[in-house]
């Protein structure tokens, strides 16, 4: 298992209540969110504040930790549309792949 950082596509999720992979506590969903990734590369869902500053203590070379996510969402303060109609003319234009891969993040955030 792992963490992976994925900045939002489209502001109209950011704040919507989720439910922590890990905890199953209610989180809001971020700017930028950290993904819970299993071990056959399956998604477990969103991780926690919570759960990500624990894991990154306990594993940093595994686990996004806390300082990352919000370096990351100083990097990149807004999703990656500006909205919905935005994520739309992308998708009728063909780039919205090219921009969905692009909104994961790497470890080093630039």
């Amino acid at each position: 298992m792992q963490t992976c950082l994925n900045r939002q596509l489209a502001p109209d999720a950011v704040g919507k209540e989720v439910v922590c992979g890990l905890c199953e506590q209610d989180t809001p969903l971020g700017i930028v969110n950290a993904h819970i990734v299993g071990p056959r590369s399956e998604d477990l869902g969103i991780a926690c504040p919570s759960c990500i500053t624990l894991l990154g203590r306990w594993m940093p070379d595994r686990f996004v930790t806390i300082e990352e996510c919000q370096q990351a969402v100083r990097e990149h303060p807004e999703p990656v549309f500006a909205s919905l109609e935005e994520l739309s003319r992308a998708e009728d234009a063909g780039t919205f792949d090219d921009a969905y891969w692009a909104s994961w993040l790497d470890r080093a955030h630039s």
